[in-house]
């Protein structure tokens, strides 16, 4: 078998190797790799051949440079890349290859990001990497009919998106500039209001032209966008790694609203789960993905340290903690600026 550092130019071979696996999600993509580059993060794909030239193993691996302490990872933000493969030798080589690249590196350690969820997992020997459980997803299987997919929703949930549609609130998809905007628009304002660094137009602009299926979803009243999402559907699966709303508006129940729209209209479209995103153990956005009805999924990481070292994940909580205050208080135009050069610590 050969290892292989895969150049741009055969991405294509990857994404085709990607496409074979019922266990592959939209993290797996080449995609990634070309979206990081936003934010100068250097990256590959490494992959395995077999004596045929096949690939048979592999993985996107990302290098996230912080002061005085950077680490490897094989998916960027919230993501989950369950390894794909078949096993045996490949998996031999391929775990080896990891540790050796993170040496090379001189990386802290090295973050496998897995998921044992509905779309499947595949146990792989690897004692080296030390697994932890910090974050969590939650799953929810869609209905193509929308009568039976509203029956099978909570009384609860069903009763605030009644509230929601008697408030003349309107849906809209797509990916124009215009659409992109106003989503944009909401979507900073929240992150300003929570404290939390905006990833930057540029970034988020590159997911709706990287990875296939995405778009955004925006709620309007009158000639205002209330709420905005960006989608992202592939493999059966659809996820939000964005969504906010504008405060002032929570009264009107507009993320009940968008969100039943976003699935109803995935369900009709032969997508068969709802992916609500990454979410830390313990936190509060759990009880808003939970009272759909959804079902909680672990997202194992396991960690290798080339020294030994005892790593623990927080999810950059401490970090997030201590800053929150001083960015509330930040004039939008340096928050828009500052956002997404904080942010790159952050993946």
């Amino acid at each position: 078998m050969k290892i292989d550092y895969l150049k741009p130019e055969q991405y294509a071979e990857w994404d085709a190797f990607v496409a074979k696996f019922p266990t592959a999600n939209i993290f797996h993509l080449s995609g990634w790799n070309r979206i990081a580059r936003h934010y100068k993060t250097e990256n590959t794909i490494l992959a395995i051949r077999d004596e045929s030239g096949a690939i048979v193993a592999g993985s996107p691996l990302f290098v996230i440079r912080r002061p005085k302490s950077h680490y490897v990872v094989n998916g960027i933000f919230g993501s989950y890349t369950p390894i794909l493969g078949n096993g045996g030798e490949a998996d031999t080589i391929f775990f080896e290859e990891l540790k050796r690249f993170t040496r090379e590196k001189k990386a802290r350690y090295f973050h496998l990001k897995t998921i044992e969820g509905p779309t499947g997992f595949r146990s792989f020997q690897a004692p080296e990497f030390v697994r932890q459980e910090v974050w969590l997803s939650a799953f929810l299987p869609l209905i193509a009919n929308e009568e039976e997919f509203w029956k099978s929703l909570p009384s609860t949930i069903r009763t605030k998106i009644r509230k929601a549609q008697k408030n003349d609130l309107r849906i809209q998809f797509g990916k124009s500039d215009a659409e992109f905007e106003a989503f944009y628009q909401v979507l900073s304002d929240n992150m300003l209001r929570k404290g939390s660094p905006i990833y930057g137009r540029e970034f988020l602009r590159s997911l709706l032209t990287e990875l296939p299926g995405a778009e955004v979803a925006t709620l309007w009243l009158g000639d205002e966008a209330v709420s905005g999402a960006l989608t992202v559907s592939y493999n059966d699966v659809i996820i939000v790694p964005f969504v906010s709303s504008r405060e002032k508006y929570f009264p009107l129940r507009p993320n009940n609203l968008l969100y039943w729209e976003i699935m109803k209209r995935a369900g009709m479209n032969g997508v068969k789960f709802m992916d609500f995103g990454t979410s830390l153990k313990g936190a509060s956005t759990l009880e808003f993905k939970k009272s759909w009805g959804s079902s909680l999924v672990e997202l194992p990481s396991y960690v290798y340290s080339p020294t030994q070292e005892s790593i623990q994940l927080d999810g950059g909580q401490g970090a997030v903690q201590l800053g929150v205050k001083i960015w509330k208080k930040l004039p939008p135009p340096v928050a828009e600026w500052l956002g997404p050069k904080i942010a790159r610590l952050m993946l």
